[in-house]
């Protein structure tokens, strides 16, 4: 009697042992977050739907204004990706950053406020518009703008998701205005590269081929790269060279073949900020390395000035200088 007594009990302490197991580990399913949103600027689509009533989220449309009328998300407003006004040219034709006052002007007739949470949608097709996202969110983090997100994979991943209350025309919020605040991302300037500082990484995020000296595209008039940069393709930064982006253990496995550090001091550029902005994004906000910066102006100013030397590399060969 004594032996069944003592054995009811023993079970009834495993079963309890088994209940408390069991709850910590449904309590961790149910409470682990998705692939997109452990990091906390890219959202899902799903999340998009469900707080898109919230009037502290302005959704921004990066596509032509001809795709956005044609159907966008209810409530969203457009910026195109290719407007002057948000991406001017100096009389050298080389990108520069528009003036605060103008910018939040912009953006205040846009009827966007300076405290909103801002999600960036772009075409959501191709690793380059993934990379307009992340210029437009380097933007935003430039003029000082502490809340930005990116919707992964972009309207075409949100145009998927059935009740998407996509809407046809032009949406009219109503005006606002928008205050430029400090710089939350540091850049650098083409003097700063000139004179590199020892332990600085320069990664060119342009395709390899270009990175190589093989071919280029027609605005920049030298082949090559920066002396001494490596290789960190921006289409490597997603899936398929598509819309979403990579997860952090993938990204991890990228630089490891590539032989790029995950922290210290980094430079990322491309032609311009495109594709520079996109592996400057999967290091600094992905992965978490806060001291990556993004050389704005890229390739299409270094290029230019005949004085600054490039190297054209062939794989297993030694350095060659035009």
């Amino acid at each position: 009697m004594i032996h069944g007594m003592m054995l009811r009990m023993q079970t009834s302490k495993l079963s309890r042992r088994l209940i408390v197991v069991c709850a910590l580990i449904a309590s961790v399913v149910l409470n682990a977050p998705s692939r997109a949103q452990s990091i906390a600027s890219v959202v899902d689509p799903a999340w998009l739907i469900a707080n898109l009533t919230d009037p502290d989220i302005v959704v921004v449309d990066l596509r032509r204004d001809a795709d956005y009328r044609a159907g966008h998300l209810r409530g969203a407003v457009n910026i195109d990706p290719t407007s002057a006004e948000l991406r001017p040219r100096g009389a050298d034709g080389l990108p520069r950053l528009p003036i605060p006052e103008e910018f939040g002007a912009r953006m205040g007739i846009l009827g966007i406020a300076s405290k909103q949470k801002i999600v960036l949608v772009s075409r959501g097709e191709s690793w380059m518009d993934a990379a307009t996202a992340t210029d437009y969110f380097w933007l935003f983090k430039r003029m000082g703008h502490a809340d930005v997100v990116i919707l992964d994979g972009g309207f075409k991943g949100l145009v998927a998701i059935p009740g998407a209350f996509i809407r046809q025309g032009a949406e009219v919020r109503a005006q606002t205005t928008y205050m430029v605040s400090a710089p939350l991302v540091s850049g650098i300037r083409i003097a700063d590269l000139r004179e590199q500082r020892p332990g600085l990484v320069l990664l060119d995020g342009r395709l390899r081929g270009r990175f190589l000296g093989i071919n280029k595209t027609p605005v920049i008039p030298r082949y090559g790269t920066i002396p001494g940069s490596r290789s960190l393709p921006a289409n490597w930064m997603t899936v398929d060279a598509g819309g979403r982006f990579r997860t952090v253990d993938d990204l991890r496995a990228i630089l490891k073949f590539t032989g790029v550090p995950e922290g210290g001091p980094i430079v990322v550029f491309g032609n311009t900020s495109l594709a520079g902005s996109l592996a400057w994004f999967a290091l600094r906000v992905i992965l978490g390395n806060r001291d990556v910066r993004l050389y704005h102006a890229g390739m299409l100013e270094w290029s230019q000035d005949p004085s600054n030397p490039l190297d054209v590399l062939r794989d297993n060969e030694e350095v060659q200088r035009p």
